[in-house]
C-alpha cells in the first residue's frame, strides 16, 4: 500500500547546533513510523536598534565573524553610514559563510540636518567702524560665540577671529564656523 503525506510546515525551535529527532506515524504502514533527523545550523547573531536619530548621517555597523553583508541599497560592507535627511527604514541581509543561513533585520534612521551657518567673507573695516555678524536659523535655536555671548548677532569692532556655534534646540544638532 501507498501511503502519502502532504505537510504544509513544521515548526521545530531547537537552538542552533543541535540535532532533533522527528517521528512521523503512519497508520496502517509495517513499521508504523518514519524518522526524519533535523539539524540546526547557527545563524548571524547581531542586531539594530528599532529606531535611531542623529544628526547630519548615521553609522550603522553589523560586523559578526564568517558573514556577508548586503544593505538596502546593495553595499556589502558591515559598516555602513546613511547621509540622507529625513526618516527612512533601512534593512542589511547577513548571512553566514559557515551555514549559509540568512538574517535580515531594519531601523528607522531619522536624520536631523545641522543648522547652517554663513558668516560671509573675512572682512577688513576701519578702527572706528563696527561689524554686525548674524549666525542666521532664528526662532529655535541657541548660539555661543567664541567670547561667550549667546545672542543671534555679535557686534565687533576689533580685530580678531570670531566664531559661533549653533545649536538646534529641538533636535540638539549643532554647527560650528
Amino acid at each position: 500500500a501507498t501511503v502519502t503525506l502532504t505537510v504544509n510546515q513544521i515548526n521545530i525551535i531547537s537552538p542552533a547546533g543541535t540535532i532533533a529527532a522527528l517521528t512521523i506515524n503512519f497508520p496502517n504502514s509495517p513499521s508504523n513510523n518514519d524518522f526524519v533527523e533535523v539539524t540546526f545550523n547557527p545563524s548571524p547573531v547581531f542586531s539594530l536598534p528599532q529606531t535611531l536619530t542623529s544628526c547630519e548621517f548615521a553609522n550603522l555597523d553589523v560586523f559578526t565573524n564568517n558573514c556577508t553583508y548586503e544593505w538596502y541599497d546593495g553595499t556589502t560592507t558591515s559598516a555602513h553610514q546613511t547621509t540622507h535627511t529625513g526618516v527612512d527604514t533601512l534593512w542589511v541581509e547577513v548571512t553566514l559563510t559557515t551555514t549559509t543561513c540568512v538574517l535580515r533585520d531594519s531601523v528607522e534612521v531619522t536624520i536631523n540636518p545641522n543648522p547652517t551657518i554663513n558668516l560671509g567673507a573675512d572682512t577688513t573695516i576701519c578702527s572706528y567702524d563696527t561689524l554686525q555678524l548674524d549666525a542666521g536659523n532664528g526662532l529655535g535655536h541657541s548660539f555661543l560665540w567664541n567670547n561667550n555671548t549667546t545672542n543671534q548677532t555679535l557686534t565687533v569692532s576689533a580685530s580678531s577671529e570670531y566664531s559661533v556655534t549653533v545649536t538646534n534646540n529641538t533636535t540638539t544638532c549643532f554647527n560650528d564656523a
